[in-house]
């Protein structure tokens, strides 16, 4: 921790202090407590790290630290010092004790109170949504920057996604859309992705904007940028693509048995109907990939439907209760857009579906392309009408 309480019970951010005032402390004999706890805690000033306090091993602070190392002190000293630069009332490390936790910094803005934390290495998602939980119930927003130690990024606009990221994706009201933040404490680079659609499984696309922390103000996070309709059109032109035409060396788990499913009805991958992969806002509510539970749910459910016939979207979430994880909470996500419902309005759209009040009523059969070539190309004119009907892809 870079604060404790000095036996005046002025509080110290050490890393603030000079060299001749922390020799000075030393030579007195100076003690210092923690905050949290009372217990006493010693000065940790080399050469090598930030400097900052550390509990004897004695203690069992409630607030203690898992001890993320130099790299999470720097990230935090770097934010705490940024904001505080632009005469934002913000504490760092401050104990809340109605809900025994800590977070990295603490931000009083108009009334609001939000808590920063800077995460640098991965922990259980039980401990992240614990976490949310406590500050939702103290009233206080999450906001989670993570460590560039933990993003990877793939292409120009593509990144490597994973469980542990996905609880990171906030969404601050009904209608922003889906974002994440990255600061990296060496470089002082802050990246924000926004408007984020999960592609495949470990990968992701949005729009990427990094900037130099000294030159942004706060609130600058929290301003929308989505990608252009076309922007995204390009992006799924190229993974509807890749999705016809790429052959997995091995297949294991799922994807075995999704080949297998498609074996037995005869089908091939490449040229599936143009309606299966389509891209949904709120993927990370599902298990399975876009393809896989589009495909089932469009083949096996709507597809032998006769034409006039009409289903409910309770009986799409029963017919693929194994394929999406709906209950989860997603603490920092403010809408319950619902990925099988969005999947519905495309075909509304496109006009393979009318609705008619809370019913879905199919109104087109389902056509197959007869080759690559021409999958390809149904590919093309479904996105098409797609982006042209609805360029914003964010569900209201």
């Amino acid at each position: 921790m870079l604060q404790a309480m000095n036996e005046k019970g002025v509080l110290v951010t050490l890393p603030h202090a000079t060299r001749n005032e922390i020799a000075e402390w030393k030579k007195s004999q100076t003690e210092f407590y923690c905050p949290a706890c009372k217990e006493r805690v010693m000065m940790k000033a080399g050469t090598k790290n930030i400097a900052h306090f550390a509990h004897y091993q004695e203690g069992e602070c409630i607030a203690k630290e898992g001890g993320e190392g130099a790299y999470h002190e720097k990230g935090k000293l770097a934010l705490y010092d940024w904001l505080k630069g632009q005469q934002i009332n913000t504490q760092m490390e401050e104990y809340l004790s109605q809900i025994q936790q800590r977070p990295d910094i603490l931000v009083n803005w108009n009334g609001r109170k939000i808590a920063i934390e800077f995460q640098c290495v991965r922990i259980p998602t039980t401990v992240i949504q614990k976490r949310n939980k406590g500050y939702m119930r103290a009233g206080i927003i999450p906001i989670w920057i993570l460590g560039m130690n933990l993003f990877q990024r793939k292409t120009a606009n593509h990144f490597k996604i994973n469980d542990f990221l996905i609880q990171f994706f906030h969404q601050f009201s009904s209608d922003y859309p889906l974002c994440i933040y990255f600061f990296c404490p060496e470089t002082f680079q802050f990246l924000t992705i926004h408007d984020i659609y999960i592609l495949r499984k470990g990968v992701a696309t949005g729009k990427f904007h990094i900037q130099s922390l000294p030159i942004i103000g706060f609130l600058e996070l929290f301003i929308a940028k989505n990608l252009k309709p076309k922007e995204l059109y390009n992006v799924w032109i190229k993974e509807k693509q890749r999705f016809r035409v790429h052959q997995p060396n091995r297949l294991f788990g799922r994807e075995r048995k999704w080949y297998q499913w498609l074996y037995l009805k005869g089908l091939h991958r490449e040229i599936l109907p143009s309606l299966i992969h389509l891209p949904v806002s709120f993927q990370m509510r599902m298990k399975t990939p876009l393809y896989e539970w589009q495909s089932r749910l469009l083949l096996d459910y709507i597809s032998p439907l006769p034409l006039g016939a009409s289903f409910t979207l309770s009986s799409c979430h029963i017919f693929l209760r194994f394929h999406h994880q709906l209950s989860q909470q997603f603490h920092l996500l403010h809408s319950p857009a619902n990925p099988i419902q969005e999947y519905l309005e495309h075909l509304v759209t496109l006009k393979i579906l009318n609705k008619l009040n809370e019913r879905y009523v199919k109104r087109k059969e389902i056509k197959q392309p007869a080759s690559l070539e021409k999958a390809l190309y149904a590919d093309k004119v479904v996105l098409e009408k797609l982006f042209n009907q609805n360029p914003s892809m964010i569900p209201r």
